[in-house]
C-alpha cells in the first residue's frame, strides 16, 4: 500500500503543470470533410503534436453542425493526440465554421448533399443508399416476401426476385361493363352500354340490363321505322312498325341544317325554302401554308399547324374557337417538312409531331410548350439529314403516346425497311420504349388502351399500354388500320380482325373495295368505301363513287346505306358520327356542288345542304381531312390552277349545322375522336 501517496504526489505534479501553450504544440490551421450526405455524418481528425516534456489541457469548443466528444483534449510531453471531429449536417450546401483549440482556430470546410431517393422499380427488390458510394444499390428480397407492385395481382410474394401471385378477379357483377385490370390502374370496368347491336327493327331500341346483359326496348312512340308521308306515316307505336294516316300539323321531315322541319298540310309535307350553307367564317393566310388535320377539342375549339414559307420553314400551332376567334399560337419549330405532320388532341393537349422527328406538347388552354423533344435517333434506324417518310400519332389514354415511323429508307422503294414503334410519356414527353418491326406504320389504340399496328403488308402486331406484345398475327393483306373499337379492329383492305387477333372477316386484296374512313357504335361500324380497279387493269385514270355501307358485329358483308355520296370525282370528307346516329360528311353526289350530308344508319337521307362554292367559275378540290364538333363542321377546299408555279392557299370553312351533336361514344370521327386521338372517344 506504500505506492498511493507516491501516486498522489505525481498525479498532483502533473495537474500543476498542465498549460495551454500554443507555441509548444503543432495544430493544423485548417481541416477539411469529405462530401456527406444528410443523414450520415462523418468525422474527420485533427492531430495535434507537443514539442515540449509537458502535458497540455486543451480546452476545444465548436458550433453546430461541427461536434466534439469532449470539451477538454489532453496532450501528453512530446506526444500526439487526436481529436475526431463530427460534421453532422441538418442542411444542403457548404459548411464553414471555426474549431477553437486552446488559443487556436482551426478553420473547417465541409459539403453537405441531400441522398437521392432510392426507390427499386421492381417490387422485389430493395434499394438502399450507400453514403460510402454515394449512390443506390439494390438487393434481391428473400423468397416469401410480400410483394404490391402489380395491382393485378392478389396474394402477391416474391420468388426468386419476381413479384408472382393470382389474377386479381375485377368482375363486377355487371352485364354491362367490359371488367379488365390496367397495369398501374387496377380494375376497370368500362360502360359497354352503347355497344348493344341493334336487333335490326328500328322499333326496338338496344338496352342494357346489369343482369341481364343487351336486351331491347320499345323506341319512343312516334318514332318514324319507314316511309312518312302526309298520306301514311309508318311510324312506331308500343315497340311495333304501323301505318297511320297522319293528322295536318304532323312532322313530316325533321328539321336539318339547311331547311326547317316539314308539316303535314293537306295530305301534303310543306317544308321552308333549302337555304344553301354560307360559311360561319373562312381562315386563308396569304403567307402561310395551313397543316389542318381536322383536330378539336371537347369544347368545339379547333387546332392546326401552319407554316410561314421563306427559307427556313418557320411553323408553330395555332388554335381557333368554333365561332372563328383566334386563341393562341406557339410551339415554333423551325424546318419542318410540310407534308409530313401528325396532330392530335387528347388529355387536355394537342401535341404535333413532324417530319424531323420533333414531338411537341401545348397546353390546350394557352398554348405554353409543356415539352419538345427529338425522336428522330429513336425512330430512324438510320438517321441522316432526311426527314420521317411517315408518321403516325396515338394516345391510348392511359398516359402514353404512340409514334410509328417509317423512316426515309423506304423513299426509294425498300421494301426491307422498318417502321419504328416509340413508347412516350405523355406528361414529360420521355421515351420509355422504342421497337423496330416490318415496314408499315398505320396505328390505332382501342377502348382498353391496347395499341395495333400493322407491321407489314400481311402482319399486324398488338401490345398493352406498358409496350410489352400481346400478340402478332397474319391475316392476309392489311393495308393500314381505320378503326379499333367493340372488341374489333377494322382494316382499310374490307377485313375484321378481333382485339385477341383472330380473323374475324376476311382480308380483300387490293382492287375490290378500300375503305378510307369509318365510324362505329353499338355493334355497328358504318365505311366509307370506294370500289378500286380489279387487279391487272391497266394503269388508267378512272375513278369511282365512294359510298357507305353498314357492317353488324361479326358481319362479313356490309349493306350499302343508300346512293353514292360522292360522284365520279370520289372527293369527299372522312364521315363522322352524330348523337342521332346519323353520318356526317361532305361529299359531291352528284354535279360540282359539295353537299353536307346525313344518313340515318337505316339508311333513310337525314338531310343533304348544299355548300356555298368557294370560287365562283374556278375549280376546287375538297380535302379529306375535317372537323366535326357537333354544332360546326369545318373542311378545306384547295383551288385547282393547273398553270400555276405553286398551288394556290388553301382556305378553311367553318359551317354552323346546328345541334347535331357528337356521339358520345364510339368511333365517332377519322382516327376515334374529335382529336384524331386514334383511338374511340
Amino acid at each position: 500500500m506504500r505506492w498511493w501517496p507516491l501516486a498522489l504526489v505525481l498525479a498532483g505534479c502533473m495537474e500543476s503543470h498542465l498549460k495551454p501553450v500554443s507555441s509548444e504544440l503543432d495544430v493544423p490551421t485548417s481541416l477539411t470533410f469529405q462530401p456527406t450526405w444528410l443523414g450520415f455524418p462523418t468525422t474527420a481528425p485533427l492531430k495535434i503534436l507537443s514539442r515540449s516534456r509537458l502535458s497540455h489541457a486543451l480546452p476545444v469548443s465548436a458550433q453546430a453542425p461541427f461536434f466534439v466528444d469532449s470539451d477538454t483534449l489532453f496532450v501528453g510531453g512530446g506526444q500526439e493526440a487526436q481529436l475526431l471531429v463530427r460534421f453532422a449536417p441538418a442542411v444542403p450546401g457548404p459548411a464553414r465554421d471555426v474549431l477553437h483549440v486552446g488559443d487556436v482556430d482551426v478553420r473547417l470546410d465541409a459539403e453537405a448533399f441531400a441522398p437521392p431517393a432510392c426507390a427499386s422499380p421492381h417490387p422485389c427488390r430493395a434499394s438502399a443508399f450507400n453514403p460510402s458510394t454515394g449512390a443506390c444499390e439494390e438487393a434481391t428480397l428473400p423468397d416469401g416476401t410480400a410483394c404490391t407492385g402489380d395491382v393485378c395481382l392478389e396474394s402477391a410474394s416474391c420468388y426468386r426476385g419476381e413479384c408472382v401471385g393470382a389474377a386479381r378477379a375485377c368482375d363486377d357483377g355487371n352485364a354491362c361493363t367490359r371488367d379488365s385490370c390496367a397495369a398501374g390502374l387496377g380494375c376497370q370496368h368500362e360502360d359497354t352500354s352503347a355497344d348493344c347491336p341493334t336487333s335490326g327493327d328500328s322499333c326496338l331500341a338496344p338496352v342494357c340490363d346489369s343482369a341481364r346483359g343487351c336486351l331491347t326496348a320499345p323506341v319512343a312512340d312516334g318514332t318514324p321505322c319507314g316511309d312518312v308521308t302526309c298520306t301514311l306515316a309508318n311510324v312506331c307505336l308500343q315497340g311495333r312498325c304501323v301505318a297511320l294516316a297522319p293528322p295536318d300539323g304532323f312532322t313530316c321531315a325533321p328539321a336539318s341544317p339547311c331547311q326547317g322541319a316539314g308539316t303535314c298540310r293537306a295530305q301534303q309535307c310543306v317544308r321552308p325554302p333549302e337555304q344553301t350553307l354560307s360559311p360561319a367564317w373562312t381562315y386563308a393566310p396569304q403567307d402561310r401554308l395551313v397543316l389542318f388535320d381536322g383536330v378539336a377539342d371537347g369544347q368545339g375549339n379547333l387546332y392546326w399547324v401552319e407554316c410561314l414559307q421563306g427559307e427556313a420553314l418557320a411553323c408553330h400551332a395555332v388554335s381557333f374557337t368554333g365561332s372563328g376567334l383566334k386563341r393562341f399560337e406557339g410551339g415554333a419549330v423551325t424546318g419542318m417538312a410540310t407534308t409530313l405532320v401528325a396532330q392530335l388532341f387528347d388529355e387536355g393537349r394537342f401535341v404535333f409531331l413532324t417530319g424531323s422527328g420533333q414531338l411537341t406538347a401545348l397546353g390546350g388552354v394557352d398554348g405554353r410548350t409543356l415539352w419538345s423533344v427529338n425522336l428522330k435517333a429513336a425512330l430512324d434506324p438510320e438517321p441522316d439529314a432526311t426527314d420521317l417518310a411517315t408518321v403516325e400519332l396515338v394516345s391510348d389514354g392511359r398516359g402514353h403516346l404512340w409514334v410509328a415511323s417509317v423512316p426515309n429508307i423506304l423513299r426509294c422503294g425498300d421494301s426491307e425497311g422498318a417502321v419504328s414503334l416509340a413508347l412516350v410519356d405523355a406528361a414529360t414527353g420521355a421515351l420509355t420504349r422504342s421497337m423496330l418491326h416490318a415496314a408499315s406504320g398505320s396505328m390505332l389504340a382501342d377502348e382498353t388502351g391496347a395499341v395495333y399496328a400493322a407491321t407489314g403488308p400481311g402482319s399486324v402486331g398488338s401490345w398493352d399500354s406498358a409496350g410489352q406484345s400481346r400478340f402478332s398475327a397474319k391475316p392476309g393483306t392489311t393495308w393500314g388500320l381505320t378503326a379499333a373499337y367493340g372488341g374489333e379492329v377494322v382494316t382499310a383492305s374490307n377485313g375484321r380482325l378481333s382485339a385477341q387477333g383472330a380473323v374475324l372477316a376476311p382480308f380483300s386484296p387490293v382492287g375490290l373495295m378500300w375503305d378510307f374512313g369509318v365510324v362505329a357504335s353499338g355493334g355497328r361500324t358504318v365505311r366509307l368505301r370506294r370500289p378500286e380497279l380489279p387487279i391487272g387493269t391497266p394503269p388508267v385514270p378512272v375513278y369511282l363513287s365512294a359510298e357507305l355501307a353498314l357492317f353488324h358485329a361479326r358481319a362479313a358483308q356490309g349493306t350499302s346505306l343508300g346512293p353514292p355520296v360522292a360522284g365520279p370525282d370520289g372527293e369527299v370528307t372522312a364521315p363522322f358520327l352524330a348523337k342521332d346516329d346519323t353520318v356526317v360528311l361532305v361529299g359531291r353526289p352528284r354535279g360540282p356542288t359539295a353537299r353536307l350530308q346525313g344518313v340515318t344508319l337505316d339508311g333513310r337521307p337525314r338531310f343533304s345542304c348544299a355548300l356555298e362554292e368557294p370560287w365562283t367559275g374556278s375549280a376546287y378540290a375538297i380535302a379529306p381531312h375535317a372537323a366535326f364538333t357537333g354544332t360546326r363542321f369545318g373542311l378545306v377546299h384547295q383551288p385547282l390552277c393547273p398553270g400555276c408555279v405553286t398551288d394556290p392557299p388553301k382556305v378553311l370553312r367553318v359551317f354552323d349545322v346546328g345541334p347535331l351533336g357528337l356521339a358520345s361514344h364510339g368511333w365517332v370521327g377519322p382516327r376515334g375522336t374529335e382529336g384524331r386521338a386514334g383511338r374511340p372517344r
